[in-house]
């Protein structure tokens, strides 16, 4: 967990500009230290701080500590049934009947696509060779 927050993180986590964070470490005269390694800012340390930023600071780093952690895997959501009321062939229109037959055929010719060819590959070929008139619709 870090010790130390620049002026910019503690106003994020109090909810006021920078400037006033500023303001208010110079006025509450809270100690700080260069940034090891790096320029730029003071920062301040964590116990100085008031207890609305330390909170909101502690609970922050345990939101990350929290995303760090490996997500359960989810068990695979069971399909669930159709239920859909199906109307006997024979109360179909004829046009009801050769939609129907055309979808089973589409699909027939998809199943025997070859293996590892994907489904959207394998319907553009489809479209295509339909389109040339080389894969006439057969029943």
């Amino acid at each position: 967990m870090k010790t130390h927050y620049t002026a910019k993180e503690i106003a994020v986590a109090m909810g006021i500009t920078e400037r006033a964070a500023l303001d208010m470490a110079k006025r509450g005269d809270w100690p700080s230290q260069k940034r090891p390694g790096r320029g730029g800012p003071n920062e301040y340390p964590l116990t100085s701080l008031p207890s609305k930023a330390q909170k909101f600071l502690a609970g922050q780093h345990l939101d990350t500590l929290a995303s760090d952690l490996p997500v359960p895997r989810q068990k695979a959501a069971v399909p669930v049934p159709i239920t859909a009321v199906i109307p006997e062939l024979t109360a179909l229109t004829k046009h009801q009947v050769v939609v129907m037959d055309a979808r089973v055929w589409f699909m027939r010719l998809i199943e025997q696509r070859p293996a590892g060819q994907s489904i959207k590959k394998t319907n553009k070929q489809l479209a295509q060779k339909i389109a040339a008139g080389e894969q006439p619709y057969a029943q």
